[in-house]
């Protein structure tokens, strides 16, 4: 399972990361081939960075609506990419 590559491609250009609520059927934030996150309603993309270089993601969906990620997790997210 992966990130769009809509959010592949801002995450890489940026190295922020990125915290989307709502998202049920958005098809720009959410891949088409991975089913649990076709249910997702939050999601948090990270970099996983080395050196100041983008290495990889992190990415973490929600699927429960009453709890959806916040600004909390997604600095959790943040600096766990940060090697």
């Amino acid at each position: 399972r992966r990130p769009s590559d809509f959010l592949v491609k801002t995450i890489a250009a940026d190295g922020h990361g990125l915290l989307a609520r709502n998202i049920s059927g958005d098809r720009e934030l959410i891949s088409q081939s991975t089913s649990a996150a076709l249910q997702a309603t939050s999601l948090i993309v990270a970099p996983i960075r080395h050196e100041g270089r983008v290495l990889g993601m992190i990415h973490v969906y929600s699927s429960n609506s009453q709890k959806e990620l916040s600004q909390l997790h997604l600095q959790v997210a943040v600096a766990i990419g940060e090697t």
